[in-house]
């Protein structure tokens, strides 16, 4: 058997923030800000993006040697974020568990996952785009259109 290609070590941490049903855009932004306020505590210089669909999405460039601790530290933030506010945010991916709330995707951080890049097309038939937008951005949306 001929060996895949080898994997580096993570170089980016990613929240990508979903809407469950009964949740907009604008609960969206005030999850990222939380998150925001965190990462920025722990010395991280998080971006925000659109995920080209309904959500948004958190990146920060990180520098790590243990390729399970970026997966191991989104767990932990998402599920403080959740314990903090269960009515708003769920770190559990079952769909009765995101009715009304902003699922914060942790495990996107899996090596074997993969996450739409900034300026990439959606495969649809009306394609959007993940586009990254600004904090002031994020903190302005207050209506869901």
């Amino acid at each position: 058997m001929v060996p895949g290609p080898s994997r580096g070590l993570p170089d980016r941490l990613v929240f990508d923030l979903d809407l469950g049903p009964g949740t907009t855009v604008v609960a969206c932004c005030r999850v990222a800000e939380r998150l925001r306020e965190i990462l920025l505590a722990d010395g991280l210089m998080p971006m925000a993006t659109t995920s080209g669909s309904k959500g948004l999405q958190v990146y920060c460039s990180i520098d790590t040697a243990d390729p399970l601790a970026p997966s191991a530290y989104a767990k932990s933030l998402a599920q403080q974020l959740a314990r903090q506010t269960p009515g708003n945010v769920t770190a559990t991916m079952a769909k009765a568990a995101g009715e009304g709330r902003v699922f914060i995707a942790w495990s996107q951080n899996n090596p074997a996952k993969t996450t739409i890049s900034p300026y990439s097309l959606r495969g649809r038939e009306h394609p959007t785009v993940a586009t990254p937008v600004t904090w002031d951005e994020v903190s302005a949306c207050r209506r869901p259109a």
